[in-house]
């Protein structure tokens, strides 16, 4: 019997003591779970927060390039304009002055080449004498060319002169148009004259022209609207099929990218006011031109 009850206190003693091991393990394996379960749950946190930061700074970076693309596009558009409309202002300017010229300068009269007309009617004394001065190196040149009439040569200027002279006696007389008989070298000059002025006088400015520029030109910036509408509206579709699930932030992030295209709008909308009414300015400058034009002729 002492036996038996000794033998059952040891198996009992052993039995406690597997259970104190078995205790002892088993906290030290819930310790280990929770200090691994809380590492896994900040890596996880980490990474989260890591794709999150990647997301948003791929969203920005497509918006802010989408900006800068918004924006060169507007400022090539706003430079061919200021462009087209210096262009316009510069050739207004040009047509203006050239008007001016012509107003102050005297116009050549038309030169016929019947004998019993005279060719020199209402030219000025001053162009005359112009001519007359222009002629003279050119007409003792033909003189030294003929060689065998040295003296009737000299005899044709003795009464050149004395011609020339006793005309200057009667313009300086009388105040009334006589008529000068001239050479053929001086009705070239004269004709000379009148296409050189027929060059210089500047082309009417034509409004069919101006009108298909003006049309080009709003075809072109509708064109680029529609363009930038439909990049924006590709880029949105790539964006919302690419990025996760919404988020707070995202929402924000649109709210913050209408916004940006109000103002962009409105800038827009102001830039075409201010386009129209430089235009508007060329026009009334070229109306003043042709009106000034048509008083001339």
């Amino acid at each position: 019997m002492a036996d038996a009850l000794k033998h059952l206190q040891e198996q009992l003693h052993v039995n406690m003591e597997r259970q104190g091991l078995i205790q002892l393990v088993e906290s030290k394996l819930d310790a280990f779970k929770s200090a691994t379960t809380a590492q896994v749950n900040q890596v996880k946190s980490a990474a989260k927060r890591k794709a999150k930061t990647l997301v948003r700074r791929h969203h920005s970076e497509e918006y802010a390039a989408h900006e800068e693309i918004t924006g060169d596009i507007l400022k090539v558009i706003a430079e061919y304009k200021e462009s087209t409309v210096a262009a316009a202002a510069v050739r207004t300017e040009e047509l203006l002055q050239a008007f001016s010229k012509c107003n102050e300068t005297v116009q050549a009269p038309a030169v016929t080449t019947d004998q019993n007309s005279d060719p020199l009617r209402g030219v000025s004394p001053a162009q005359v004498d112009c001519l007359s001065n222009v002629t003279s190196p050119a007409v003792s040149d033909q003189g030294n060319d003929d060689v065998d009439d040295d003296d009737d040569d000299d005899d044709d200027e003795e009464d050149s002169s004395s011609s020339s002279s006793s005309s200057e006696e009667e313009k300086q007389t009388s105040n009334q148009d006589t008529p000068v008989v001239i050479d053929s070298s001086t009705l070239e000059l004269l004709q000379m004259l009148r296409a050189a002025q027929a060059i210089t006088q500047p082309p009417k400015p034509d409004r069919q022209a101006l009108e298909k520029v003006s049309r080009a030109e709003q075809r072109k910036v509708a064109a680029g609207a529609n363009a930038r509408a439909r990049n924006l509206t590709d880029k949105k579709k790539r964006a919302s099929s690419q990025k996760p699930k919404e988020t707070a932030m995202s929402a924000h992030q649109k709210l913050m990218l209408q916004a940006k295209l109000t103002t962009e709008a409105r800038k827009t909308k102001k830039k075409k006011a201010e386009d129209a009414l430089k235009k508007k300015k060329a026009e009334d400058a070229f109306k003043l031109a042709e009106l000034l034009l048509k008083q001339m002729l």
